[in-house]
């Protein structure tokens, strides 16, 4: 028997939300929020376990070859908690949230990084001579292009760091559009004024 079930509930027009049914009340967790940046990230989850059973938590990082590698290992407490976990080490990596009752895995779930239509920006938008390109995830396979609003590309090249700088200042004056490759995925285009 699974540890509990999802029901989606329409609250009006815009917004669904998620309810529990728990079928032995061994634990609840809600709230599940992952966000991350160049500086850092963090994992939150409010969180209550049952008083008769021992209910873990076990956060791994999955590593971009599959191997699972364990961040954090902690046990539950029987009132309602906040969890807030530093995760600086694994930033824009997915990760295993699990949770476990008397050792035995009762729920897991990949999370996705709350920013991750964001893995990097362009800065400053407005600009003469430079902008840089600002990863949130490892150059793993990572290129740019910078192509005018018509699709002639200017600029191309690989990245090799999470924070690059490209001079600008041989381009014509006008918006241009950043693309960036990673790991053989495009993410979504950034634009800058060349003024």
């Amino acid at each position: 028997m699974p540890a509990f079930a999802l029901n989606t509930v329409k609250i009006d027009d815009k917004v669904e939300a998620r309810t529990e049914h728990f079928d032995k009340k061994e634990f609840i967790a809600k709230n599940i929020e992952l966000n991350s940046d160049a500086r850092g990230g963090n994992l939150s989850f409010e969180a209550i376990s049952n008083p008769d059973k021992l209910v873990s938590c076990k956060i791994h990082q999955i590593e971009p070859s599959g191997a699972e590698r364990l961040l954090e290992d902690f046990i539950l407490t029987e009132s309602f908690e906040t969890y807030l976990l530093d995760l600086k080490p694994a930033i824009n990596t997915q990760l295993k949230l699990s949770f476990y009752t008397d050792n035995v895995l009762r729920y897991s779930i990949l999370l996705e990084d709350e920013n991750s239509t964001n893995k990097f920006e362009v800065f400053p938008t407005l600009s003469q001579t430079y902008v840089n390109i600002n990863l949130y995830a490892e150059p793993i396979n990572a290129s740019y292009l910078v192509s005018s609003l018509n699709g002639q590309v200017m600029l191309n090249g690989k990245l090799n760091k999470l924070l690059t700088k490209l001079d600008v200042s041989s381009l014509q004056p006008g918006t241009y559009i950043v693309s960036v490759e990673l790991a053989g995925s495009s993410l979504k285009s950034k634009k800058f004024v060349k003024h």
